[in-house]
Protein backbone atom coordinates (compact mmCIF):
# COMPACT_ATOMS: atom_id res chain seq x y z
CA UNK A 1 0.00 0.00 0.00
CA UNK A 2 2.96 2.87 0.88
CA UNK A 3 4.97 2.05 -2.35
CA UNK A 4 1.30 2.12 -4.53
CA UNK A 5 0.28 5.67 -2.54
CA UNK A 6 4.37 7.31 -2.79
CA UNK A 7 3.63 6.38 -6.99
CA UNK A 8 0.19 8.23 -6.78
CA UNK A 9 1.54 10.82 -4.93
CA UNK A 10 4.17 11.65 -7.77
CA UNK A 11 2.14 10.99 -10.61
CA UNK A 12 -0.71 13.92 -9.31
CA UNK A 13 1.93 16.73 -8.41
CA UNK A 14 2.85 16.30 -11.80
CA UNK A 15 0.60 19.29 -12.12
CA UNK A 16 1.59 21.37 -10.45
CA UNK A 17 2.12 24.68 -11.94
CA UNK A 18 3.43 31.05 -5.76
CA UNK A 19 0.58 32.79 -2.49
CA UNK A 20 -2.94 33.83 -3.78
CA UNK A 21 -5.83 34.43 -1.23
CA UNK A 22 -7.91 31.99 -2.40
CA UNK A 23 -8.09 28.83 -2.54
CA UNK A 24 -8.56 26.65 -6.14
CA UNK A 25 -9.85 23.43 -7.24
CA UNK A 26 -9.10 21.95 -10.66
CA UNK A 27 -10.63 19.81 -13.16
CA UNK A 28 -9.18 17.60 -15.13
CA UNK A 29 -10.37 15.45 -18.13
CA UNK A 30 -8.18 12.39 -19.10
CA UNK A 31 -8.85 10.21 -22.03
CA UNK A 32 -6.32 6.82 -21.84
CA UNK A 33 -5.44 3.89 -24.03
CA UNK A 34 -3.36 0.84 -22.40
CA UNK A 35 -2.44 -1.93 -24.01
CA UNK A 36 -3.20 -3.97 -21.43
CA UNK A 37 -6.33 -2.34 -20.01
CA UNK A 38 -8.11 -0.72 -22.98
CA UNK A 39 -10.27 2.20 -23.14
CA UNK A 40 -10.61 4.08 -20.14
CA UNK A 41 -11.90 7.92 -18.86
CA UNK A 42 -11.31 9.70 -15.64
CA UNK A 43 -12.69 12.89 -14.29
CA UNK A 44 -9.54 14.56 -11.50
CA UNK A 45 -10.56 17.39 -9.28
CA UNK A 46 -6.99 18.59 -7.30
CA UNK A 47 -7.74 21.51 -4.97
CA UNK A 48 -5.37 23.17 -3.24
CA UNK A 49 -5.38 25.40 0.00
CA UNK A 50 -2.27 26.72 1.66
CA UNK A 51 -1.21 23.95 3.58
CA UNK A 52 -2.83 21.02 1.39
CA UNK A 53 -3.52 19.24 -1.74
CA UNK A 54 -6.77 17.22 -2.15
CA UNK A 55 -6.88 15.11 -5.42
CA UNK A 56 -9.79 12.75 -6.17
CA UNK A 57 -10.09 10.98 -9.71
CA UNK A 58 -12.93 8.40 -10.41
CA UNK A 59 -11.66 5.92 -13.59
CA UNK A 60 -13.98 4.29 -15.97
CA UNK A 61 -12.03 1.43 -17.27
CA UNK A 62 -14.25 0.80 -20.91
CA UNK A 63 -12.05 -1.37 -22.66
CA UNK A 64 -13.82 -4.30 -23.94
CA UNK A 65 -11.99 -7.44 -22.26
CA UNK A 66 -12.65 -5.54 -19.00
CA UNK A 67 -16.35 -4.90 -19.83
CA UNK A 68 -16.30 -8.99 -19.88
CA UNK A 69 -14.48 -9.72 -17.05
CA UNK A 70 -16.83 -7.76 -14.85
CA UNK A 71 -19.56 -7.63 -16.71
CA UNK A 72 -19.99 -4.12 -17.02
CA UNK A 73 -18.34 -0.99 -16.81
CA UNK A 74 -16.07 -0.96 -14.15
CA UNK A 75 -15.76 2.48 -11.96
CA UNK A 76 -12.83 3.07 -9.83
CA UNK A 77 -12.50 6.22 -7.22
CA UNK A 78 -9.03 6.95 -5.98
CA UNK A 79 -8.55 10.01 -3.37
CA UNK A 80 -6.20 11.43 -1.42
CA UNK A 81 -4.64 13.97 0.46
CA UNK A 82 -1.33 15.99 1.33
CA UNK A 83 -1.61 17.72 4.74
CA UNK A 84 1.95 20.10 5.31
CA UNK A 85 0.33 21.79 8.30
CA UNK A 86 -0.54 18.19 10.05
CA UNK A 87 2.40 16.40 8.61
CA UNK A 88 0.17 13.40 6.69
CA UNK A 89 -0.86 12.02 3.77
CA UNK A 90 -4.25 10.39 3.33
CA UNK A 91 -5.39 7.65 1.03
CA UNK A 92 -9.18 6.82 0.85
CA UNK A 93 -9.59 2.90 -0.05
CA UNK A 94 -13.48 3.62 -0.95
CA UNK A 95 -13.88 -0.83 -2.16
CA UNK A 96 -12.57 -1.70 1.64
CA UNK A 97 -14.03 1.64 3.38
CA UNK A 98 -10.50 2.42 5.34
CA UNK A 99 -8.51 5.70 5.30
CA UNK A 100 -4.79 5.10 5.08
CA UNK A 101 -2.97 8.30 6.93
CA UNK A 102 0.89 7.74 6.74
CA UNK A 103 3.29 10.34 8.61
CA UNK A 104 5.42 12.73 5.71
CA UNK A 105 8.57 12.25 7.15
CA UNK A 106 8.59 7.98 6.28
CA UNK A 107 7.30 8.36 3.44
CA UNK A 108 9.81 10.37 2.05
CA UNK A 109 12.42 7.76 3.44
CA UNK A 110 13.39 5.23 0.88
CA UNK A 111 14.20 2.56 3.47
CA UNK A 112 10.73 2.93 5.03
CA UNK A 113 9.19 0.95 1.88
CA UNK A 114 12.55 -1.54 2.29
CA UNK A 115 11.34 -2.50 6.31
CA UNK A 116 7.47 -2.61 5.26
CA UNK A 117 8.20 -5.20 2.22
CA UNK A 118 11.59 -7.73 2.93
CA UNK A 119 11.65 -8.67 0.07
CA UNK A 120 12.40 -5.65 -1.85
CA UNK A 121 16.62 -6.45 -0.59
CA UNK A 122 16.32 -10.13 -2.58
CA UNK A 123 14.60 -8.86 -5.86
CA UNK A 124 16.93 -5.90 -6.14
CA UNK A 125 19.78 -8.33 -6.10
CA UNK A 126 18.23 -10.60 -8.59
CA UNK A 127 17.62 -7.77 -11.08
CA UNK A 128 21.12 -6.56 -10.88
CA UNK A 129 22.47 -9.73 -11.11
CA UNK A 130 20.51 -9.83 -14.39
CA UNK A 131 19.79 -7.51 -15.98
CA UNK A 132 22.37 -4.27 -17.00
CA UNK A 133 20.65 -0.50 -17.21
CA UNK A 134 21.73 1.46 -19.58
CA UNK A 135 22.38 5.67 -18.63
CA UNK A 136 19.26 7.01 -19.79
CA UNK A 137 19.25 9.12 -22.24
CA UNK A 138 16.67 12.38 -22.22
CA UNK A 139 16.37 15.53 -24.59
CA UNK A 140 14.06 18.38 -24.75
CA UNK A 141 12.40 20.32 -27.12
CA UNK A 142 11.00 24.03 -26.71
CA UNK A 143 8.24 25.25 -29.12
CA UNK A 144 8.64 29.49 -29.65
CA UNK A 145 5.45 29.54 -31.08
CA UNK A 146 2.46 29.90 -28.84
CA UNK A 147 -0.76 27.86 -28.73
CA UNK A 148 -4.26 28.88 -27.70
CA UNK A 149 -5.49 25.92 -25.21
CA UNK A 150 -9.03 26.29 -23.89
CA UNK A 151 -8.76 30.03 -24.03
CA UNK A 152 -5.32 29.88 -22.68
CA UNK A 153 -2.54 30.81 -24.79
CA UNK A 154 0.33 28.18 -23.49
CA UNK A 155 3.77 27.18 -24.76
CA UNK A 156 4.29 23.71 -25.80
CA UNK A 157 7.65 21.66 -24.36
CA UNK A 158 8.34 18.03 -25.88
CA UNK A 159 10.57 16.03 -23.03
CA UNK A 160 11.50 12.41 -24.30
CA UNK A 161 13.34 10.11 -22.37
CA UNK A 162 14.86 6.34 -23.72
CA UNK A 163 15.37 3.97 -21.52
CA UNK A 164 17.84 0.51 -22.80
CA UNK A 165 17.93 -3.25 -20.77
CA UNK A 166 20.13 -5.81 -21.75
CA UNK A 167 18.63 -9.03 -20.29
CA UNK A 168 22.23 -11.12 -19.75
CA UNK A 169 20.09 -14.53 -19.49
CA UNK A 170 18.98 -14.15 -22.63
CA UNK A 171 20.72 -12.09 -25.10
CA UNK A 172 18.22 -9.91 -25.40
CA UNK A 173 17.43 -6.64 -24.84
CA UNK A 174 14.11 -3.75 -24.15
CA UNK A 175 13.80 -0.71 -25.21
CA UNK A 176 11.43 1.87 -23.57
CA UNK A 177 10.57 5.66 -24.93
CA UNK A 178 8.53 7.79 -23.22
CA UNK A 179 7.46 10.94 -24.80
CA UNK A 180 5.55 13.56 -22.68
CA UNK A 181 4.18 16.87 -24.17
CA UNK A 182 2.78 19.97 -21.86
CA UNK A 183 1.13 23.05 -22.77
CA UNK A 184 1.75 25.59 -20.22
CA UNK A 185 0.74 28.85 -18.95
CA UNK A 186 0.95 31.12 -16.22
CA UNK A 187 -1.80 32.93 -16.43
CA UNK A 188 -4.15 30.20 -15.01
CA UNK A 189 -6.35 31.26 -11.76
CA UNK A 190 -4.19 29.82 -8.73
CA UNK A 191 -0.90 29.81 -10.34
CA UNK A 192 0.84 31.41 -7.50
CA UNK A 193 -0.70 28.86 -4.49
CA UNK A 194 0.39 26.02 -6.78
CA UNK A 195 3.51 26.89 -7.17
CA UNK A 196 4.11 27.78 -3.56
CA UNK A 197 2.79 24.59 -2.60
CA UNK A 198 5.11 22.50 -4.61
CA UNK A 199 7.99 24.46 -3.19
CA UNK A 200 6.63 23.97 0.63
CA UNK A 201 6.01 20.49 -0.04
CA UNK A 202 10.10 20.50 -1.38
CA UNK A 203 11.54 21.87 1.73
CA UNK A 204 9.07 19.81 3.85
CA UNK A 205 10.00 16.35 2.30
CA UNK A 206 13.69 16.76 0.52
CA UNK A 207 12.36 15.73 -2.45
CA UNK A 208 13.98 17.69 -5.58
CA UNK A 209 11.27 20.44 -6.72
CA UNK A 210 11.50 18.97 -10.22
CA UNK A 211 10.30 15.35 -9.24
CA UNK A 212 7.27 16.92 -7.12
CA UNK A 213 6.69 19.39 -10.54
CA UNK A 214 5.43 18.93 -14.15
CA UNK A 215 7.42 16.03 -15.06
CA UNK A 216 7.11 13.43 -11.70
CA UNK A 217 6.01 10.65 -13.41
CA UNK A 218 8.46 10.83 -16.30
CA UNK A 219 11.40 11.31 -13.92
CA UNK A 220 10.51 8.78 -11.79
CA UNK A 221 12.21 6.83 -14.60
CA UNK A 222 15.29 8.73 -14.13
CA UNK A 223 17.21 7.73 -11.53
CA UNK A 224 20.48 9.69 -11.92
CA UNK A 225 20.83 13.47 -10.19
CA UNK A 226 19.12 16.01 -11.73
CA UNK A 227 22.18 18.82 -11.97
CA UNK A 228 22.94 17.81 -15.51
CA UNK A 229 19.60 18.85 -16.93
CA UNK A 230 18.88 21.07 -14.21
CA UNK A 231 19.05 24.20 -16.66
CA UNK A 232 16.74 22.66 -19.16
CA UNK A 233 13.97 21.71 -16.33
CA UNK A 234 14.22 24.86 -14.92
CA UNK A 235 12.39 26.36 -18.48
CA UNK A 236 9.55 24.04 -18.15
CA UNK A 237 7.56 26.81 -16.22
CA UNK A 238 3.79 26.70 -15.84
CA UNK A 239 0.73 25.32 -15.12
CA UNK A 240 -0.44 22.16 -17.60
CA UNK A 241 -3.48 22.76 -19.39
CA UNK A 242 -2.94 20.02 -21.57
CA UNK A 243 -0.31 17.32 -21.27
CA UNK A 244 0.02 14.39 -23.59
CA UNK A 245 2.18 10.98 -21.91
CA UNK A 246 3.10 8.20 -24.42
CA UNK A 247 4.85 4.74 -23.34
CA UNK A 248 6.35 2.56 -26.72
CA UNK A 249 8.42 -0.29 -26.27
CA UNK A 250 10.32 -2.74 -27.90
CA UNK A 251 11.94 -6.04 -27.27
CA UNK A 252 14.63 -7.65 -29.36
CA UNK A 253 15.28 -11.01 -29.46
CA UNK A 254 18.99 -11.65 -30.07
CA UNK A 255 20.00 -8.90 -30.31
CA UNK A 256 23.93 -9.48 -31.75
CA UNK A 257 21.93 -11.55 -34.80
CA UNK A 258 21.49 -9.60 -38.40
CA UNK A 259 18.81 -9.03 -38.63
CA UNK A 260 17.74 -9.31 -34.98
CA UNK A 261 13.85 -9.88 -34.04
CA UNK A 262 12.01 -7.31 -32.80
CA UNK A 263 8.56 -6.48 -31.43
CA UNK A 264 7.60 -3.42 -30.75
CA UNK A 265 3.94 -2.08 -29.10
CA UNK A 266 2.51 1.36 -27.64
CA UNK A 267 2.02 0.50 -24.50
CA UNK A 268 0.06 3.85 -23.50
CA UNK A 269 -1.27 7.07 -24.73
CA UNK A 270 -2.89 9.12 -22.14
CA UNK A 271 -4.09 12.72 -22.76
CA UNK A 272 -4.95 14.91 -19.84
CA UNK A 273 -6.81 18.36 -20.24
CA UNK A 274 -8.07 20.96 -17.72
CA UNK A 275 -11.38 21.80 -18.42
CA UNK A 276 -12.63 23.93 -15.09
CA UNK A 277 -10.71 26.32 -12.71
CA UNK A 278 -12.33 27.63 -9.67
CA UNK A 279 -10.81 30.02 -7.01
CA UNK A 280 -12.92 29.84 -3.84
CA UNK A 281 -12.98 31.69 -0.23
CA UNK A 282 -12.44 28.05 1.24
CA UNK A 283 -11.93 24.74 -0.39
CA UNK A 284 -15.00 22.46 -0.26
CA UNK A 285 -13.57 19.63 1.95
CA UNK A 286 -16.17 17.47 1.24
CA UNK A 287 -15.34 16.95 -2.24
CA UNK A 288 -12.76 15.08 -0.97
CA UNK A 289 -13.98 13.08 2.39
CA UNK A 290 -14.58 9.73 3.00
CA UNK A 291 -18.02 8.45 4.90
CA UNK A 292 -17.54 8.89 8.84
CA UNK A 293 -18.34 5.30 9.12
CA UNK A 294 -14.61 4.47 7.23
CA UNK A 295 -12.25 3.18 9.67
CA UNK A 296 -8.88 5.36 9.92
CA UNK A 297 -5.53 3.04 9.63
CA UNK A 298 -2.07 4.82 10.49
CA UNK A 299 0.37 3.74 8.61
CA UNK A 300 3.83 3.33 10.26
Amino acid sequence: MGFRLITLGMFLLMWMGPAAAADVLFTHKIESHDWMLGETSALMQVGYTAAAKYMDKETRYQGSMLKRFFGKVKTVRETSGFDLKENYVSEVDWENRYVYVYPIDQICDPQWYNKRNPLAKEREEFLKARYEVSAPRISFEFHDEPETVNGYSTRRVDVHLNLETFDKKKNAKSLTQITQSLWLTTEVDGYDLVMKFNKDLSDKTGVDRYRLGLLGDLLSYYPQDLSDIETKLSKIDGYAVKSQFRLEGAYVQNYEDKPAKRIDKVLKEETTVLTKVLETAALDSHLFAAPESFARKPIK
